[in-house]
């Protein structure tokens, strides 16, 4: 071979070198489409990782961004990535529920969903009745008329914000109110069973308290300074929180968890 024939495949191996290594150095124009799924795989690998500052989520992360989005989110909830489908769900198309938040799409180019789904709020848990009672009973004298409305059916277990099953008794409370035409201050007064702290006891009765009073204002139209409210925590019981023997008394306790409202006459 000549020196010239030499030079000339040299000079041919080089250019195919050149032009491999621009094909796989410089990226094609990226499809608007393709850009859009790599900022969803980014949010999600991102989500999958959770806090950067703990150690190894950096990791994680960069793991994940070298995988496809099925992959990651399969590894991620502990499943097959083999092609093993969940309860019947992997049908080519169909979202697949793998995580916290509604289905992931594992078609590529699909929806991913990134938002939890809405949480019902609720006040806690409802109190078991240990015997059924009235949730409003009706003292009055020629001085006063007193209001006992029960505690279990107003609030839940250690909670303060009413139970939206109340709003029935506060209408009554609001009527008898409003017919008995007050001379002065109206009390609210809140109490609890002997059980728990004392400091406990004195705040949740008195939040209680503010809660009624804040209704009666809010959705019967009376005036704040027509109430009084207080806490008194397990003072005033109406019935004993303990049997004769020094067991506990489930029935009384329930009966001296309660909101009294007192009308001057």
């Amino acid at each position: 071979m000549t020196y010239k024939a030499s030079a000339l495949l040299a000079f041919v191996h080089l250019a195919l070198g050149l032009i491999i290594l621009a094909t796989a150095v410089i990226p094609a124009r990226a499809d608007p489409a393709d850009d859009a799924r790599i900022k969803q795989l980014r949010l999600l690998c991102a989500q999958l990782s959770g806090d950067f500052d703990e150690p190894g989520s950096m990791m994680k992360f960069q793991r994940c961004m070298s995988q496809d989005p099925a992959t990651a989110i399969r590894q991620n909830a502990g499943l097959p990535t083999n092609g093993a489908t969940n309860s019947g769900s992997g049908t080519p198309g169909k979202p697949v529920n793998l995580l916290p938040g509604g289905p992931v799409n594992l078609l590529p180019g699909g929806p991913v969903s990134l938002v939890g789904a809405p949480v019902s709020l609720t006040s806690g848990k409802p109190v078991a009745l240990v015997k059924p009672g009235q949730a409003l009973l009706v003292q009055e004298t020629p001085q006063e008329i007193r209001l006992s409305l029960a505690g279990d059916l107003l609030f839940d277990f250690d909670k303060s914000d009413l139970r939206p099953d109340a709003v029935a008794t506060l209408r009554e409370v609001a009527v008898k109110i409003q017919a008995a035409n007050p001379h002065g201050k109206i009390l609210i007064a809140g109490y609890t069973d002997s059980k728990g702290s004392v400091p406990f006891n004195m705040r949740l009765s008195q939040q209680r308290a503010a809660s009624v009073e804040t209704w009666l204002v809010q959705n019967a139209g009376f005036p704040a300074s027509a109430f009084s409210p207080g806490g008194y925590g397990a003072a005033n019981p109406v019935a004993p929180n303990e049997t004769p023997d020094g067991h506990d008394d489930p029935e009384g306790r329930q009966r001296n968890r309660r909101v009294e409202i007192v009308i001057p006459k």
